[in-house]
């Protein structure tokens, strides 16, 4: 639980875990994907090839709106 009472999203936690240890990635857990969002884990599952880029693109976003500076670190 964050300071207001609201739960921190896990994968909030792990994208600031990567950026202050200078880490390249983090790791999605099917299971958690699969619970939240079946419909994206089915299309990851069934062609992965065409949904990770996606993944990847989307956590590049994110990653540079939370840390602006840390975009480019691993080019």
């Amino acid at each position: 639980m964050g300071k207001n009472g609201y739960e921190i999203p896990i994968y909030q936690n792990r994208i600031e875990d990567m950026c202050q240890n200078n880490k390249q990635s983090f790791q999605i857990d099917f299971r958690d994907l699969s619970n939240k969002v079946p419909t994206l884990a089915i299309w990851l599952a069934e062609e992965p090839a065409l949904v990770i880029p996606m993944f990847n693109m989307v956590a590049l976003d994110l990653v540079s709106e939370m840390y602006p500076d840390y975009t480019g670190t691993h080019s």
